[in-house]
């Protein structure tokens, strides 16, 4: 989870204040508890998906552990079929919704909309990624 050299023993830790990263001394190490260490592990992964088109690259980040938090998918023939699909798989709705609109959109004049979702994505520890589906930007922009 970091690099190593010959002066540190390869270990690092979180701060949960400012979020990054900070090598362990060694007189450290047995200051992080089991309970520490399993709530790190218990955060979720959310995901905003752009370019999404008919859902397959979500659905594989879902099946390993992510949770789909909000879609956005330009062309409504895919965004009909992503529906589609989840609701016959009886997978939940993202949290922050469908969106058939142009990513510009978000990009610029609901700028401030997607910065609230992320926030609130990230009030309780968790952890957010952005991925978008090749080939599906040739067809959402």
């Amino acid at each position: 989870m970091g690099r190593r050299n010959s002066e540190d023993n390869g270990r690092f830790r979180l701060n949960p204040k400012n979020r990054r990263m900070h090598e362990l001394k060694a007189d450290d190490t047995e200051k992080i508890s089991r309970l520490e260490i399993l709530k790190m592990a218990k955060r979720k992964l959310k995901i905003f998906s752009f370019f999404s088109g008919s859902g397959f690259l979500d659905l594989g980040f879902e099946l390993n552990g992510f949770d789909i938090e909000f879609v956005n998918e330009f062309q409504p023939a895919f965004m009909e079929a992503y529906k589609y699909s989840r609701s016959k798989m009886g997978l939940r709705k993202p949290a922050y919704g469908y969106y058939n609109i142009d990513i510009n959109e978000f990009l610029n004049s609901r700028k401030e909309e997607l910065k609230r979702y992320i926030q609130d994505a990230r009030n309780d520890g968790s952890l957010v990624g952005f991925i978008g589906g090749p080939p599906c930007p040739d067809f959402s922009i």
